[in-house]
């Protein structure tokens, strides 16, 4: 597993990533009204603990530039990675946090370590358990 560091110096490492077509399901819609339902679903994902979407306020100020008939769309790319921390085998349990962020074309581990790098996550932390062998 990779090693990562955060801005305030926490360190954790990357247990699963996988990314996904962003607009899979979509049947229809506009770019426009795309960004305005990606904005609502990362602030409700990010009213869940242990998650942290990237980009939500540069979203937000893209949506308040963008016109309604733009026919430009968003990356689409969505990419998720757990992100967990040693355990601590005495009490059971170890952190964890899932990072979400979208991209087009470019390398998502080079991506997620710039995003982990540029962020303090220890208020969207959360504990499991976790076996202890």
């Amino acid at each position: 597993m990779r090693q990562l560091i955060d801005r305030a110096g926490f360190s954790a490492k990357i247990e699963n990533i996988r990314g996904e077509d962003a607009y899979a399901g979509m049947l229809e819609g506009t770019p426009y009204l795309a960004r305005r339902f990606r904005l609502l679903q990362g602030r409700n994902l990010m009213n869940s603990p242990g998650h942290f979407v990237h980009g939500m306020d540069e979203l937000e100020r893209e949506i308040k530039e963008t016109q309604r008939d733009t026919e430009i769309w968003a990356p689409n790319e969505r990419w998720t990675a757990k992100i967990v921390e040693e355990p601590d085998y005495s009490r059971g349990v170890r952190k964890f946090v899932f990072i979400t962020w979208y991209q087009q074309a470019e390398d998502p581990m080079e991506r997620l370590t710039k995003i982990f790098a540029s962020i303090e996550l220890e208020k969207y932390i959360q504990e499991e358990l976790c076996e202890i062998e």
